[in-house]
């Protein structure tokens, strides 16, 4: 099967350094519209099979605005919501956002899988909810024709699709943070995924 990753268009967070991964109801900019309304365009000839997204507000708000053009409903899924940031929810400013960055970095580049923000997650409990996620779309039975559209977020992307596929790795993530709907193209067969295009980044 292939499974379509895509980054929600650009969020109003963007413009007021703000953490809101939970459901705080902050949705797309005029920009993020037309970002969403562009990619739309682009996935007319591609028949999906299933659509699913997740349940924060900038990723519903992109769905909706794909499955009017994919024809597609959308599947709401909690396992694909942003990496809970704990204390930082809701909170905004410089030192805020630097200590969010502060996580990425102990996760993709040092490697440290077990550090949290207080009350948040880490990359063991992402990847538990998110191999949940893999594992419900295993059981479908969605054969290797299956077109799969996944609307989420760029920390969770960053974060587990290297776990996923044995073809990219954490540095590289970290190094080429998806685009506001941006897509990230990954093939599954028996079990086994490999990362085909990260963005405009073709893989072999």
């Amino acid at each position: 099967m292939n499974l379509y990753f895509v980054r929600h268009g650009e969020s109003v967070l963007a413009k007021m350094d703000l953490i809101s991964n939970r459901d705080l109801p902050y949705g797309l900019t005029g920009k993020g519209v037309a970002q969403t309304e562009a990619l739309a365009k682009t996935f007319r000839k591609t028949r999906f099979t299933a659509h699913y997204s997740s349940t924060v507000p900038r990723a519903r708000e992109t769905s909706q605005i794909l499955s009017n053009e994919v024809k597609m409903p959308v599947i709401y899924n909690p396992h694909l919501h942003e990496i809970d940031m704990g204390e930082l929810e809701g909170r905004h400013g410089m030192g805020v956002m630097e200590r969010e960055m502060e996580m990425y970095e102990s996760w993709l580049l040092r490697g440290e899988l077990d550090k949290r923000i207080l009350g948040g997650e880490n990359c063991f409990d992402i990847e538990k909810r998110f191999r949940g996620f893999i594992k419900m779309l295993e059981s479908e039975n969605y054969d290797g024709n299956s077109n799969i559209l996944i609307v989420a977020h760029a920390g969770l992307f960053m974060c587990m699709i290297p776990r996923l596929c044995p073809n990219i790795d954490m540095d590289f993530t970290y190094h080429h943070v998806p685009a506001n709907c941006g897509i990230i193209h990954i093939a599954g067969d028996n079990g086994e995924y490999r990362c085909v295009r990260w963005n405009e980044t073709v893989l072999e």
